[in-house]
């Protein structure tokens, strides 16, 4: 019953009437002059709510269109540190999905993004989620969890937070508490698509591939294209010996995200099966360069972390641990999420290995128990 631009202070309204009926305190209680949304620019407003819409998606057109609204937000409002926020953490993941900029560069504008944003706002959450993603990937674990805690703390319904912290546990090599904020992460926001992906990701992780396939699967339902998950069911069918499975999800995967490796899925199912030449594919896969599968005509649509697996596989084990070695010397390569995987039992002992997780500074969570096995 109220006009549309009185949207802001109708939300803080309510949230203090809701407050006052529970008898409890608001940690961030409405100020005069100051709002919810962060600005009294409905204009402003709107536009960073279409950007982070379109950051959820996770694909490289979308998330480049989410860095121009986030920038006409704060044009309209200079002052709107949400909108330095949105663009820091559309900074903080486009090296994974976008070749546009070099990933060093990306890294860099989401810092400079979430110091503006903190300079405005120092409770915001969203800047320190960015800085902590930031700092996991620059390999500076201990800094990294400092400021994903920080942002779970200011906001403790913070999904992106828990699904951060948790894929930084996880490639700590604290596989149980990286599941423990991954399922955090899944009940706060039940249909997000990277939640979900990391989270399945998580559970194969830990031996739990039929675990992480369903899980994918049920995102894949209402999402049919999502590039995430297709990979992680077709490395869970792979996994699981279920090659024509593997062999579909592949063909997807290609679909959705890279059509020039139409042919990738058909090729690798026929050299596992025996029906091709399995050195010459290795040989091919080994020779990628990082993040092929964002050049559109690479003929490559796996992560650059499924290819060691992929690599073992074949039987490809030489290849597989110089695969390893180059991608552990890329900022943001996720090495470490590839050493998780017990798909790297075979190689987990060679010095070249352990070598490789010395320098990505995690914990293999398997080399004690598997390096005794072969004493």
């Amino acid at each position: 019953d109220r006009k549309l631009q009185d949207i802001f202070a109708i939300q803080d309204e309510i949230a203090k009437a809701i407050g006052d009926e529970l008898e409890v305190s608001l940690a961030d209680a409405p100020q005069a002059g100051k709002n919810s949304a962060g600005t009294s620019n409905l204009a402003a407003y709107d536009l960073y709510l279409r950007g982070i819409a379109l950051w959820q998606t996770r694909r490289g057109d979308a998330l480049w269109q989410a860095i121009d609204l986030f920038d006409q937000a704060t044009q309209a409002d200079p002052k709107f540190a949400q909108g330095y926020a949105g663009q820091a953490l559309a900074y903080a993941i486009i090296g994974d999905y976008s070749a546009r900029v070099p990933y060093a560069e990306s890294l860099a504008r989401a810092t400079d993004f979430s110091e503006r944003a903190l300079a405005l706002d120092p409770s915001l959450p969203e800047p320190y989620a960015a800085l902590g993603l930031i700092a996991a990937k620059e390999l500076r674990r201990a800094t990294a969890d400092g400021l994903l805690s920080r942002a779970i703390l200011l906001r403790p319904s913070y999904a992106t937070a828990y699904q951060w912290r948790g894929s930084l546990l996880m490639s700590n090599g604290d596989l149980a508490g990286g599941l423990a904020s991954l399922e955090r992460a899944s009940a706060l926001d039940p249909r997000s698509l990277v939640v979900a992906e990391n989270h399945s990701f998580t559970l194969r992780a830990l031996g739990r591939d039929a675990d992480g396939r369903a899980l994918c699967m049920h995102t894949l339902e209402f999402v049919p294209t999502y590039a995430g998950c297709l990979d992680d069911v077709s490395m869970a069918d792979l996994r699981l010996g279920d090659f024509d499975g593997a062999r579909r999800m592949l063909e997807r995967l290609a679909a959705a995200s890279n059509p020039s490796a139409s042919a990738q899925g058909r090729e690798l199912v026929e050299a596992l099966s025996g029906h091709g030449d399995r050195h010459a594919l290795a040989a091919r896969l080994a020779a990628l360069a990082y993040n092929s599968n964002l050049d559109p005509a690479s003929g490559n649509a796996l992560s650059a972390y499924d290819v060691p697996e992929v690599l073992i596989q074949l039987g490809e084990h030489e290849l597989a641990l110089g695969y390893l070695e180059r991608l552990a010397k890329e900022v943001g390569g996720d090495a470490d999420w590839a050493v998780m995987l017990p798909a790297m039992d075979p190689i987990r002992c060679d010095p070249r290995f352990i070598a490789v997780v010395k320098k990505l500074k995690t914990t293999d969570p398997y080399a004690a128990k598997i390096c005794a096995k072969k004493g």
